[in-house]
C-alpha cells in the first residue's frame, strides 16, 4: 500500500513540474491508474482452500462408529492386513447385500487400523458388556447419526464446489491476463507481449476496438510517442522517443517501455472488491469532449474528441457516438469486460472457501461429539447407568444448516 502511494506521489510530482502547453507527463494520472490494473498480472494465486473434502475428513468418526458397533456383527473382520478376507460374506436381509458387499473392505479395513496400534486399540476398543449396555447402544445410534450428518455435509459440499467452479469463461488468472494483454485463454502466462495488432492509422485503432480491446493497447494509445505526437505524455520512462510512425511492427517499442513502469508497481489484493474499485478509478478520469461529436475518452484529445495522431494528445474513445445523436454509443471497452469477470470469478472462488471452511467447522464439530461419546463410554462404571453420556447433536446444527443454505439467523 505505502509501495503504491510512493508510486502515485513521485507520478505526481513529476506531472505538476511539466509543461501543460507541451502536454509532457499530462497523462501520468491515467498511467498510475492503469499500471494499477495491469499489476494485477502478478495474482497467480488465489487465498483460500476450494479442494474437495476427501474421506480423509470423516475417517475418525468411520473408525467410532465401527467401534460402537454390535461386537458379534464385527467377528468376521480381521484385525491384521494380512488376515483380511479375500471373499464377501454374505449379507442380511437380502435387500442389503449390494450395498454391504460394497461397503464390507472399507468397514474391515477401519477395524484393521483400530487394532494397528496400541493408543488406538485404548481409544476405541470396548468390552462386549458396555458396547451392548443400553448406554453403549445409545452411544453407536448417536454416532452412526452424526456419521450421516458428516457425509452429508461433505456430500453437499462438494457438489456445490462441482457447479460452482465450471470457469466457462475461464479462470481468474486467465481473464486477467487476457485483458492486460489480449490473449484469449492463454495457456502460457508468462507472456507480456501485447496480443492487439495495430494498423497504420492511430485515429482508427485509438478510437475504434483495438485501442478497447486491451489494456496494453490502452496505454499505447493514451502514452506513447509516434512521429506525429512526439509529447513524452506519460513520463520519460513510459513515453520514450523511439518509434518511427504508428504500426504493429512499432508496437513492441511503444509497448515495453510503459510495461517497465507497470511492472515495479506492488501486487494488488486479489479480491473482486478490490478488482471493482481499480476500475473505477481508471475510468473516473474520463473526460468529455463537446465539440461536434460529443465524444467521451480516456486521456486528451483533440477538440473534436479524435484521437488521431496529434502533437501533446493521446487517447481512446470510450463511446463511439455520444448524446448529439440518437443513435446509441457502438463498441465496447473489452478489457473491463475481461476484469469484471475475473472479479467475478474471485468472488465465486470465495464463496467457495468459506463454504468450505464452514463445512469442515461442522465435521469437526461432530467428529468432537463423536469422541465425546466414545470417551464418556470407555469411562463409564462397569455396570452402572452412565448419566455422562449426552447423545444430542452438537447445538449449532441449525445453524449450520441455514448457513448452508444462505439463510440468516434467526
Amino acid at each position: 500500500m505505502m509501495q503504491a502511494l510512493a508510486l502515485a506521489i513521485l507520478l505526481v510530482t513529476a506531472s505538476t513540474g511539466t509543461d501543460a502547453v507541451t502536454g509532457d507527463s499530462k497523462h501520468i494520472q491515467h498511467l498510475h491508474n492503469l499500471c494499477r490494473l495491469v499489476a494485477l498480472k502478478q495474482i497467480t494465486a488465489l487465498p483460500g482452500d476450494v479442494s474437495e473434502i476427501s474421506p480423509a475428513e470423516t475417517e475418525e468418526l468411520e473408525k467410532i462408529n465401527i467401534s460402537l458397533a454390535n461386537p458379534e456383527w464385527k467377528a468376521t473382520f480381521a484385525t491384521q492386513a494380512a488376515e483380511k478376507k479375500q471373499s464377501k460374506p454374505e449379507c442380511t436381509p437380502p435387500a442389503n447385500k449390494p450395498q454391504c458387499s460394497q461397503q464390507y473392505a472399507k468397514w474391515e479395513d477401519l477395524w484393521v487400523q483400530v487394532h494397528a496400534t496400541e493408543d488406538s486399540k485404548k481409544e476405541y476398543l470396548l468390552p462386549k458388556s458396555k458396547l451392548m449396555s443400553p448406554e453403549g447402544r445409545a452411544a453407536a445410534v448417536s454416532v452412526q447419526a452424526l456419521l450421516v450428518e458428516a457425509r452429508e455435509v461433505q456430500e453437499a459440499y462438494n457438489s456445490y464446489r462441482k457447479s460452482a467452479l465450471t470457469h466457462e469463461d475461464g479462470t481468474a488468472h486467465q481473464l486477467i491476463h487476457e485483458a492486460i494483454f489480449g490473449t484469449s485463454k492463454q495457456t502460457d502466462l508468462a507472456q507480456t507481449e501485447c496480443a492487439v495488432t495495430l494498423t497504420g492509422n492511430r485515429g482508427n485503432d485509438c478510437g475504434g476496438k483495438p485501442g478497447k480491446q486491451a489494456l496494453c493497447a490502452t496505454l499505447v494509445c493514451i502514452c506513447a510517442q509516434d512521429t506525429t505526437q512526439d509529447k513524452e505524455l506519460c513520463g520519460a520512462a513510459a513515453s520514450r522517443s523511439g518509434p518511427t510512425g504508428w504500426n504493429n511492427a512499432q508496437k513492441p517499442t511503444m509497448w515495453q517501455p510503459i510495461l517497465s513502469v507497470c511492472k515495479n508497481y506492488p501486487k494488488p489484493s486479489p479480491t473482486a472488491q478490490q478488482i471493482n474499485q481499480l476500475i473505477s478509478t481508471a475510468l473516473a478520469a474520463a473526460e468529455r469532449k463537446n465539440t461536434g461529436g460529443d465524444h467521451v475518452t480516456l486521456g486528451k484529445s483533440g477538440n473534436d474528441g479524435s484521437c488521431a495522431a496529434t502533437s501533446g494528445k493521446g487517447c481512446i474513445q470510450l463511446t463511439d457516438t455520444g448524446s448529439t445523436t440518437a443513435a446509441a454509443p457502438t463498441g465496447k471497452l473489452a478489457w473491463k469486460e475481461k476484469l469484471e469477470k475475473a472479479a467475478d470469478e474471485i468472488k465465486i472462488h470465495e464463496n467457495v472457501a468459506a463454504r468450505r471452511e464452514a463445512a469442515i467447522q461442522r465435521i469437526q464439530q461432530l467428529k468432537k461429539h463423536a469422541k465425546h461419546l466414545i470417551a464418556a463410554l470407555t469411562n463409564s462404571l462397569p455396570d452402572a447407568a452412565t448419566q455422562t453420556i449426552s447423545t444430542q447433536k452438537p447445538p449449532n446444527e441449525a445453524t449450520f444448516a441455514r448457513n448452508s443454505r444462505g439463510m440468516p439467523e434467526a
